[in-house]
């Protein structure tokens, strides 16, 4: 979705009071000019049957690289790193530092 959304050349916006985290963190990374005013928190990604190398349907050959994914959006592959050691119940809030870093704002 990401890569789709990246080759549009949209814009992204996090409202004030918002929260972007899941699958809008991916959104977020696809946008041109991403504006934050909200937040951006990041949680780890949940695989099917625990395995990140693979998505879809149970027994698809389908293979998905977060890193990969990342990269082909600019983001630095530090970033799904990062979202791997985040404890699975938990969630972590970007400072407006690590947003930079990444760069999500």
């Amino acid at each position: 979705m990401g890569h789709l959304l990246s080759e549009t050349g949209f814009d992204a916006l996090v409202p004030s009071n918002s929260l972007c985290q899941g699958t809008c963190d991916n959104l977020l990374a696809a946008g041109r000019d991403k504006s934050v005013r909200g937040y951006v928190g990041l949680q780890r990604p949940y695989y099917r049957g625990g395995d990140p190398a693979l998505c879809g349907q149970a027994g698809s050959a389908l293979r998905y690289s977060p890193n990969a994914s990342l990269r082909g959006m600019d983001i630095p592959a530090s970033l799904a790193d990062d979202m791997s050691r985040i404890e699975p119940t938990r969630m972590h809030v970007l400072t407006p530092e690590e947003r930079v870093r990444y760069p999500l704002d």
